[in-house]
């Protein structure tokens, strides 16, 4: 899933209100919290939309490596206490391995960059 529609549209719509001299930070909104309504800036808003696009672009560049590449994520309880996310290859052999899913995807990702260089 790509993003960059969803940026452009979102720093568009930025550019369009600062031209009609709107100050974003007079702009809020009541949102739903905590059983009541709480006033959140639009400025704040736009940034946490920026974060989020961030995110679903770094999740979509680690599935499409998965998928790419043609490997696995597997969860194994090492010991009662203790869990690690392995990534496999296609013959099972683990080429990485973390405490967190995506961290071992990151691991892997670098692993196949270093062998590409």
């Amino acid at each position: 899933m790509k993003t960059t529609t969803i940026e452009v549209v979102l720093e568009s719509f930025i550019k369009i209100l600062e031209a009609e001299q709107i100050d974003l930070e007079s702009i809020t909104f009541n949102l739903q919290a905590n059983g009541g309504k709480v006033p959140v800036p639009f400025s704040k808003l736009i940034d946490l939309a920026k974060k989020d696009l961030e995110q679903i672009q770094t999740e979509s560049t680690r599935l499409d490596f998965l998928l790419e590449n043609r490997i696995r994520v597997e969860k194994w309880n090492t010991n009662p206490s203790s869990e690690f996310y392995f990534v496999m290859n296609e013959d099972g052999e683990s080429i990485a391995k973390a405490k967190d899913g995506r961290d071992a995807i990151d691991e892997a990702m670098a692993t196949f960059e270093d062998e590409s260089e």
